[in-house]
C-alpha cells in the first residue's frame, strides 16, 4: 500500500481493519471468489490504480513512523500515569 499498489486481501478481520473499503478482499479460503476479484482487477487497471493511490495516502496518514511512534509514546505515557 505505501507504494501506490492496491492490495488484494483476504476478508479476514485483521485485513478488513486496514483495507477497509480503499482497496479488494476476496471471501477467506475461497478459491473461487479469489479467482473472481483478481479478474476483475486484471480487467480494470484504472479502478485498481486509483484505490493504490488513495492506499498510498492512507498509509502515509494513519501508519508512517512518526505517527506510530507518537500514538506508541501516548501510551506509554498513560500506562505511566496509572501507577
Amino acid at each position: 500500500m505505501s507504494f501506490g499498489c492496491c492490495p488484494l486481501t483476504s476478508d479476514i478481520e485483521e485485513n478488513r481493519d486496514v483495507i477497509k473499503n480503499d482497496a479488494y478482499s476476496f471471501k477467506s479460503k475461497d478459491v473461487k471468489d479469489l479467482k473472481a476479484k483478481l479478474e476483475f482487477m486484471l480487467k480494470n487497471p484504472k479502478q485498481v490504480k486509483a484505490k493504490g493511490i488513495r492506499c498510498k495516502s492512507i498509509v502515509k496518514k494513519k501508519y508512517d513512523w512518526p505517527t506510530i511512534a507518537k500514538q506508541t509514546l501516548e501510551v506509554y505515557k498513560k500506562a505511566s500515569r496509572k501507577k
